[in-house]
Formats: structure tokens, sequence, C-alpha cells
């Protein structure tokens, strides 16, 4: 019985029974949070290696991870009532290592894709990237982010005057 170990996770720990959470009940508890500007760099340089590139794989997890985490992404608008600071909410504040791994992924295939259809062979670049950090942001705008949000303000939540979604044309 010693030998056995056992691995939970949750991206919900708030909604987890404190009876789980209890001393002795579970040795180790490790926070995992998004990754940073620099950990989506890595993980989309990764998944591109192998991929007939324009460029190097590290150029192009760079562009990547810049547009996720740029003002051109933004999902939300929060005014704070105390300031008046108006806050902006990016895909680089609902970004986790899947969605970051699809990108080189889906960036391929959109390569793959047109190679078949054009019978020919070309090479994954910016243009690529770009275009499916686009489709994700698509995607993301018409979901409800309640949870990340809810991370987001969590230092200031009794301090909210306005969350206003952008409904924001592409490109």
């Amino acid at each position: 019985l010693n030998d056995v170990i056992v691995v939970a996770a949750s991206n919900r720990p708030d909604i987890l029974d404190p009876a789980l959470l209890r001393d002795k009940r579970i040795d180790y508890k490790i926070y995992v949070g998004r990754p940073s500007q620099a950990a989506v760099a890595k993980i989309v340089e990764i998944n591109l290696r192998g991929a007939p590139m324009e460029g190097s794989a590290e150029e192009l997890a760079s562009c990547a991870a810049s547009e996720f985490f740029s003002d051109k992404q933004v999902l939300y608008e929060i005014k704070r009532r105390s300031t008046g600071e108006t806050m902006q909410l990016t895909l680089g504040n609902i970004v986790n290592g899947a969605m970051a791994a699809n990108i080189a992924e889906k960036a391929k295939s959109i390569t793959f894709g047109r190679d078949v259809k054009n019978k020919t062979e070309s090479f994954t670049g910016k243009k690529e990237i770009l275009e499916e950090i686009d489709a994700i942001f698509e995607e993301n705008r018409h979901l409800d982010h309640v949870d990340e949000i809810r991370e987001f303000v969590r230092d200031f939540h009794d301090d909210i005057a306005d969350i206003k979604p952008l409904r924001q044309t592409l490109r």
C-alpha cells in the first residue's frame, strides 16, 4: 500500500469539498497557474518542432506569445469603481498550456491543408500563427469567461463598476 501514488487535479479548486483538503488527506498540493508570456512562447516553440517553418521556431513562438498577450486580443474591459481605471482581460489572461500548444498544431494544419489543396510544399510562418490566434480569439469572444474574470478581479472584486464584453472585429 505504500507504493501507491494518487494524483488528483482540478481547474476548479474553489468547488472541492473542504474535507478533501484537510491535513493528512493530501500530502502535496501544487498550484499550477496560467503560463506567462515566456512560457507560452516555449510551449509553442516545442510544438512547432519538426515542421517546415518560415523562420525559426523561436521567432514564430515569440510572435505567437506577443500576439496572445497583445491589446489586440481584448475580450473584456473591466472598470474599477474607486479609480475609474479600465483594465483589459485579453487572451493572455485566459491562456492555458493546451491552448498554447494548439496554436502550433493548428498553424501546421493550416499549412498542410493549403499544401494538399494546392499541391505545393510550403512553410508554416507568422501568417498561419496569426490566423490561428485570430480563430482562437473568435472562439473565445463568444464564451462566458466567468471563472477567468473571477480570477482576474480576485484582488479587487468589490471595486468593480462595470464588466463589458467586447465584440471586436478581427484585423
